[in-house]
């Protein structure tokens, strides 16, 4: 189980189609086309994606053939988070150095006072662990944290035989699963201008597509990208119950930019537990290690068939598809993608595709 932690002042702290989940965090749908993983980039290669370091890992062992072990393990974590290829990934002799010249124990990266020494050495993250001895080999423990923002993550305990194939083999196991499991968003990344350039049809940094370009960086974002599938199944915009129609949202917004806003009332509007709505789906998504994702507004979603799916790109079906833009009570915007036609009366209880996008 991953566990999350945040650091205050006196220090306490899918296979790609997509999955979505419901509020009770249950998996609800998932399509069998592979995931899409952006390929590995060492410092330098992708200007938008941060900085990592991989720490060296603690121990209770003392043999030199145990120390060795380590020390393999902590060079193969680094090898691996290099081919999950999300992250910038320092070179390990400039980390040593970088710890020891300001005396940061590689134990101790969590602490408070050592959050700002990374942050402001252009170092976002830090992936460290622990490898203790137990009956039967290592028990290992992986720590990611976000400087920034002053939280990190802790993996459930893996454990190994001490072999260098089973180490190998668990190892390249845990840290993916352990890396995909983090939540990121935009927040997470460096957009400023002149960090990023990125054109329309461009793989974005959640391995979707790129299908608009602002100017500037006005109101937190320049870019929107789509996801590279639908969520799985077709779904409704909202339900009916008993003369009661949820969603509600008369003050959702038809243009550029609008989406969030108008995903974030709809997911706060009462949908009962055991269902799921287009926006909900969206909302809920964790997808290539993000989780930012929203339903399009109108004019979002007719950009996507204009830049995209018009043109044969984006992977998007001659059907129907949702907006997050209500046009009256019972009723939302949706667009149709074989001809690109939008019709502003789709009874919330029909079943329409759902294309998730992000903006950052």
């Amino acid at each position: 189980m991953l566990k999350k932690h945040t650091a205050i002042l006196c220090f306490s702290l899918l296979s790609l189609g997509i999955l979505a989940a419901c509020s009770s965090a249950k998996p609800v749908a998932v399509s069998g086309t592979e995931l899409w993983v952006i390929p590995g980039a060492e410092p330098g290669a992708e200007p938008w994606a941060p900085n990592i370091a991989v720490t060296a890992f603690t121990t209770d062992a003392s043999e030199r053939n145990q120390l060795d072990d380590v020390r393999a393990i902590r060079e193969l974590a680094h090898t691996i988070t290099v081919e999950f290829g999300r992250f910038r990934v320092m070179p390990d002799n400039f980390v040593d150095d970088f710890m020891v010249f300001h005396e940061v124990p590689p134990g101790e990266v969590t602490q408070y006072r050592f959050y700002d020494l990374f942050s402001r050495s252009d170092i976002s993250f830090v992936l460290s662990g622990t490898v203790s001895l137990d009956a039967e080999g290592y028990k290992i423990n992986f720590t990611f944290v976000k400087m920034k923002k002053r939280e990190y993550y802790q993996s459930a305990n893996i454990r190994v035989k001490k072999t260098g194939r089973n180490i190998n083999a668990g190892i390249r196991k845990a840290i993916p699963e352990f890396l995909r499991s983090i939540p990121l968003d935009s927040s997470d990344f460096d957009y400023s201008e002149g960090a990023a350039r990125f054109a329309i049809g461009d793989r974005g940094p959640a391995g979707g597509t790129i299908f608009y370009v602002k100017g500037n960086h006005a109101g937190g974002w320049r870019y929107l990208e789509a996801a590279p599938a639908d969520i799985a199944t077709m779904l409704p915009w909202g339900f009916s119950f008993q003369g009661t129609v949820v969603p509600d949202a008369p003050g959702t917004n038809a243009g550029l930019g609008e989406g969030k806003h108008n995903t974030d009332m709809l997911y706060s509007d009462r949908i009962p537990a055991d269902k799921l709505s287009a926006a909900q789906a969206c909302k809920t998504l964790h997808f290539n290690g993000f989780s930012d994702w929203y339903l399009p507004s109108r004019d979002e979603l007719d950009l996507l068939y204009q830049t995209l799916s018009k043109d044969g790109k984006g992977n998007f079906k001659d059907a129907g598809y949702w907006s997050s833009t209500q046009s009256a009570r019972g009723a939302a915007w949706f667009q149709m993608f074989g001809d690109g036609k939008m019709y502003v009366n789709g009874l919330i209880t029909d079943t329409f595709y759902v294309r998730p996008v992000r903006s950052f």
